[in-house]
C-alpha cells in the first residue's frame, strides 16, 4: 500500500506538471518568433507539437512558421496529415492551397481548392475557401469559389456585389457591370448601393463604357432604375443628348415636375458645359410652366446665361490686369439677361429668389454696363426695402462702392456706417465693407481715422482683407514723414478707384521723384506699373518693375513684383520662357511667399503651354 502511494505521488506531477513545460516552451518560442529568430522558435513548435498534436494553437503556429520560413514541403506534409485527421475542416484545404500558391505550385493550388469546393458545396464554406484565395490575391480562384456560392445560396444579392467588387479589381468591367445589372434586377431597393459602386470607376473610360452597354441591353425604357443610372453614366461619359433623353423620360415617368431635368442641368454647368445647361432650362422653360420648380428653373436659367456671358467677357477682356479698362461687351446679351431677371421679380414679389434677381441686376448695370443710375436704383430697393435679407450686405457693399467710384464719399460713409449697427455679423461682406469705410476716411486725408479699423482688421487670421489692410498700413507707417506726399497718395489713388488712371498716372510719378521713403516709392512704382499695364503699355511697366527692384534689393515688394512681371510676361507680351523665368526666380529666393503654390502651378501650366 505504501509503495502505490509513492507511485502515485511520483506520477501525478508528472501528468500536472507536463502541460505547463510545453505551454512554457510555446511561449519561450513565439518570444523566439517575435524576435526574427524564426529556426530556434521552429525547433521548439515542432518539439511541443509533436507532444501534443491535438493541440490546434500548436498545430496553428508550427504550420505559420514553416510558411515564414519557406518549408512549403514542411507545411504540405503537415496541413496533410491534419486532414486524415480531420477531413471535415474546411479551413485545413484551404490553408493547404494557400501553401502550394504561395510556393509557387499554383495549379496544385487551385486544385485544392476546387476539390474542397466540390466536397463543400455550401454558400458558408465556398465563401471561407474564396477567403483564402482573396489573401494570396488569387483573385480568378476566389472568383471561382464566389460564383459558386451564388448559385447554391439565397443570397445572390451579396455574392453578386461580392463578385462585381473582384471583376473591378481584375478591370473585368463589363462582368462587374453584369453582377450590378443582376442586382438591380433581383433587388430593385439596391439601386443606390449599386449607384454607390459605380461612382469609383466613373473615372476610367473602360468602365464608364463598360458600364453603359450592359445597362442600355437592361430595357432603361421601361426599367427606370437602369434609366437613373444610365443617367449619371451618359453625363459622366459627356454623352449629353443620351442624358438629356434618359431625363427626360426619368421626369415624365416618375411625375418629377422638372426637378431631374433641373438638377441635371446644374450638374451639366458645374462640369462646364454651359451650353448644354441652357438647352435644358429652355427646355424645361417651355414644357415645365406649371411645375412649383419654376422659380428654380428661371433663377438658374438666368444665372446660367449669365455665366455664358460672364465666360465670353473674360475671354474678351484683360481680368488678370489688377487694373483694367472693359473692351468688349455683349451689351444686348446683357440686356436679355436683364430681362429673365426682371421675369422672375415680377412673377415672385418680395422672395429672396427676387431680392437675388435685383442684386444681379444692379451688378449687371454697375460692373459690366456702366449705367449707374439703374445700378443705384436696384441697390437701394434692396438697402432700403430688405434690411433681413441675406443680400443685403452685399447690396449695402457694391453700393458704397459705386457711390465712392462716383465720387460721392458722403454717400459712400452713410450706407456703410449703418451697416455697423448690425451685431454679431459673420458675413465675410461685413469686414469688407469696413475696409472700404477706412479707404472712405483716405481719401478724404483722414489717415488717423482710416489707421484704426485697418488696425483691427489686419489682425484677422488668413484673409484677403487682413491682407489689403496691413499692406495700407505699411504704407502709412512710411510715410510718417513726408505727410504731404502720403495726402497726395490719397487724392491719386481716389482718381484710381474713379477709374481716372491718366491724372493718376501724372500723380505717382511726381510721388516716386519727390519721396524720401524707399518704402512708399517701392509702392508707387509699382501702381504705376498697375496703371501702365492698364494702358497696355506693357514694356514700360516690365522696366518700371526691374527698376524699383534694382534701386531696393531689400524691397518688401519684390515676390510680388516678380509674380506680376511674370503675369505680363505671359498674358501681356506672350513670352513664356521670361514668365518662367520670373516665376522660377521668385521661388528660388523667396520659397515661404505666399505666391509660392501659385508660383507652382504657373510654372506647369507655361511648360505645356511651350511643349
Amino acid at each position: 500500500m505504501l509503495k502505490l502511494f509513492l507511485l502515485l505521488i511520483l506520477w501525478f506531477p508528472s501528468i500536472f506538471s507536463q502541460p505547463g513545460d510545453l505551454n512554457n516552451k510555446f511561449l519561450l518560442a513565439r518570444s523566439y518568433e517575435q524576435a526574427g529568430d524564426l529556426k530556434k522558435a521552429c525547433e521548439i513548435y515542432e518539439d511541443v507539437y509533436a507532444k501534443q498534436p491535438d493541440n490546434l494553437q500548436f498545430f496553428s503556429s508550427l504550420n505559420n512558421i514553416y510558411v515564414l520560413l519557406k518549408n512549403y514541403d514542411g507545411s504540405v506534409k503537415l496541413l496533410k496529415s491534419r486532414i486524415e485527421k480531420t477531413p471535415a475542416d474546411v479551413s485545413l484545404y484551404g490553408l493547404l492551397g494557400v501553401t502550394y500558391f504561395l510556393s509557387g505550385s499554383e495549379r496544385e493550388a487551385e486544385q485544392v481548392w476546387e476539390n474542397a469546393a466540390s466536397k463543400f458545396n455550401n454558400d458558408a464554406f465556398l465563401r471561407t475557401l474564396a477567403g483564402y484565395a482573396l489573401n494570396v490575391r488569387a483573385f480568378d480562384i476566389a472568383i471561382k469559389m464566389f460564383q459558386k456560392a451564388k448559385i447554391s445560396t439565397t443570397n445572390q444579392v451579396f455574392y453578386a456585389f461580392e463578385l462585381a467588387n473582384l471583376y473591378s479589381i481584375t478591370m473585368q468591367y463589363k462582368n462587374a457591370a453584369e453582377e450590378l445589372a443582376f442586382v438591380v434586377i433581383r433587388d430593385p431597393a439596391q439601386i443606390f448601393n449599386v449607384e454607390s459602386r459605380i461612382y469609383p470607376y466613373l473615372s476610367k473610360p473602360d468602365a464608364l463604357n463598360s458600364f453603359i452597354s450592359v445597362f442600355e441591353k437592361n430595357n432603361p425604357e421601361q426599367n427606370m432604375n437602369f434609366a437613373h443610372l444610365l443617367g449619371i453614366l451618359y453625363t459622366e461619359a459627356k454623352q449629353y443628348d443620351d442624358a438629356f433623353n434618359t431625363y427626360k423620360l426619368l421626369d415624365e415617368v416618375q411625375k418629377q415636375q422638372g426637378n431631374e431635368l433641373l438638377n441635371f442641368a446644374q450638374r451639366v454647368q458645374n462640369s462646364g458645359d454651359i451650353n448644354t445647361a441652357l438647352k435644358v432650362y429652355d427646355y424645361l422653360l417651355a414644357n415645365y410652366t406649371s411645375s412649383p420648380m419654376v422659380s428654380s428653373i428661371k433663377l438658374s436659367y438666368a444665372k446660367t446665361l449669365e455665366a455664358s456671358l460672364e465666360s465670353n467677357f473674360l475671354a474678351n477682356n484683360d481680368l488678370w490686369k489688377p487694373v483694367y479698362r472693359i473692351k468688349s461687351l455683349d451689351q444686348p446679351g446683357y440686356l436679355r439677361l436683364i430681362e429673365s431677371y426682371m421675369e422672375i421679380i415680377n412673377l415672385y414679389p418680395n422672395s429672396e429668389s427676387a431680392i437675388e434677381a435685383i442684386l444681379r441686376i444692379a451688378l449687371i448695370y454697375d460692373k459690366r454696363l456702366k449705367m449707374y443710375p439703374e445700378a443705384e436704383k436696384n441697390y437701394s430697393m434692396i438697402t432700403k426695402n430688405y434690411p433681413m435679407s441675406r443680400f443685403y450686405l452685399d447690396a449695402v457693399l457694391n453700393h458704397g462702392i459705386l457711390a465712392i467710384k462716383k465720387g460721392d464719399i458722403n454717400d459712400a460713409e452713410t450706407l456703410f456706417d449703418n451697416t455697423f449697427l448690425i451685431t454679431n455679423n459673420s458675413n465675410p461682406n461685413f469686414y469688407q465693407i469696413k475696409y472700404y469705410r477706412a479707404l472712405c476716411y483716405f481719401y478724404k486725408s483722414d489717415i488717423i481715422s482710416a489707421r484704426t479699423i485697418l488696425d483691427s482688421l489686419s489682425k484677422k487670421i488668413n484673409d484677403n482683407i487682413a491682407n489689403d489692410a496691413l499692406e495700407l498700413l505699411v504704407v502709412f507707417n512710411s510715410s510718417l514723414n513726408d505727410s504731404i506726399n502720403l495726402l497726395r497718395l490719397a487724392d491719386i489713388e481716389f482718381r484710381i478707384f474713379m477709374e481716372d488712371f491718366d491724372n493718376a498716372l501724372n500723380g505717382l510719378l511726381e510721388i516716386s521723384n519727390s519721396t524720401p521713403s524707399f518704402l512708399l516709392r517701392d509702392y508707387v512704382n509699382f501702381r504705376i506699373a498697375e496703371l501702365l499695364t492698364a494702358n497696355d503699355d506693357y514694356n514700360k511697366a516690365v522696366q518700371t518693375l526691374q527698376l524699383t527692384l534694382e534701386n531696393n534689393p531689400e524691397n518688401i515688394y519684390s515676390d510680388k513684383i516678380l509674380f506680376f512681371m511674370s503675369e505680363i510676361f505671359e498674358y501681356g507680351l506672350k513670352d513664356y520662357s521670361k514668365a518662367t523665368s520670373s516665376l522660377e526666380k521668385l521661388l528660388m529666393n523667396y520659397p515661404d511667399s505666399i505666391y509660392s503654390e501659385k508660383c507652382r502651378e504657373k510654372i506647369l501650366q507655361l511648360k505645356r503651354k511651350t511643349s
